[in-house]
């Protein structure tokens, strides 16, 4: 079992930080469509990122494990909050990510079901109530001598 602790401090009238030791602190507030801040992370937009953040783990953990070096990596996440029947919530959670590695033998091994794998194991998409869809696209990109 693990645990993980956060601490909020409200810092003004829509304000907060979030804060855990020896990490920087975070401002968060509602983002403007909820009459919140422009240039503050929001809930909403924490909750995509983490997804989209625990796939990236979760993929780089799985082409350490089959010795595949990792040369880049992007993505973008798109999150969609609408009506529910409980209310506001968010109905599905897209990430568009693309893997740069060093030659064709590492994009082989990735493998078409790759983005599956990752999707599965990554422990936050599959805690959430809403779909979560991963698309992987591999591309070759030699890692660059500096």
């Amino acid at each position: 079992m693990y645990n993980y602790a956060v601490s909020l401090t409200l810092t003004g009238e829509k304000t907060g930080t979030l804060s855990i030791p020896e990490k920087p602190v975070l401002n968060v507030a509602p983002p403007p469509e909820f009459e919140g801040l422009r240039g503050v992370w929001s809930p909403e937009e924490l909750f995509v990122a983490s997804i989209e953040s625990c796939l990236m783990t979760t993929l780089l953990f799985f082409t350490r494990k089959i010795n595949i070096m990792v040369t880049g990596y992007e993505s973008h996440a798109e999150g969609v909050l609408d009506k529910a029947e409980k209310g506001l919530a968010f109905t599905s959670v897209k990430v568009e990510a693309t893997l740069h590695v060093e030659d064709e033998a590492a994009a082989a091994k990735v493998g078409e079901n790759f983005s599956d794998m990752v999707e599965k194991h990554c422990l936050i998409s599959h805690s959430v109530c809403c779909p979560v869809t991963y698309n992987l696209k591999v591309v070759i990109a030699p890692k660059k001598v500096e």
